[in-house]
């Protein structure tokens, strides 16, 4: 029988790129603020090579070789060449690693003969736990409070109240008017 992706709650994979995140700052040092620097974890800490490359034929933006402890990302993500897709390239090396932390002994997706709640069942639910890895490892929650904290002096939430959402549709004229200015104040 082949390895299976195990089916992870979110909390699991929080936790997973939580302490992904933890164990690298022993050996990286404290990431005091975004970006967290994805590329080093995957280079100095996992120790796997990145390798920016042509993936046009695979319809992806990235790859990756457990057997030979490489990551490929599609050379148009480049940050260097493409300033612009400095995100982009960012998670899309998060994802990657999503699946070395997540789908180890996985060396591709296969689902399950036999329908079984623990495994993961389809190719988009093994890629979405990747991408969900990606955005906690991206945007630990300490770092998102920390910064939420320095804009707002507090951690407490913005909650807005279906009395608060009235009067801005009426001052703004629309639901999407009153949410595209509170989005630009907020």
């Amino acid at each position: 029988m082949p390895p299976y992706a195990r089916r992870l709650k979110a909390a699991t994979i929080e936790g997973r790129a939580t302490v992904l995140l933890l164990d690298c700052q022993v050996r990286l040092g404290l990431i005091k603020e975004p970006p967290v620097p994805v590329d080093e974890i995957l280079e100095r800490f996992l120790g796997f090579t990145l390798d920016l490359v042509d993936l046009g034929d695979l319809a992806a933006h990235g790859a990756t070789n457990v057997a030979q402890r490489t990551v490929m990302i599609d050379q148009a993500l480049d940050p260097v060449e493409h300033l612009a897709m400095e995100g982009r390239f960012n998670f899309t090396v998060a994802h990657e690693i999503g699946h070395i932390r997540l789908h180890s002994g996985v060396d591709h997706f296969e689902a399950p003969k036999e329908p079984n709640p623990r495994f993961v069942a389809s190719y988009q639910e093994f890629e979405r736990q990747a991408d969900l890895f990606a955005s906690f490892l991206l945007m630990p929650r300490s770092l998102v409070v920390k910064a939420w904290t320095k804009v707002h002096s507090s951690a407490d939430p913005i909650v807005v109240t279906p009395e608060l959402k009235a009067v801005g549709i009426e001052n703004f004229g629309s639901r999407e008017a009153f949410l595209r200015a509170w989005n630009e104040r907020h």
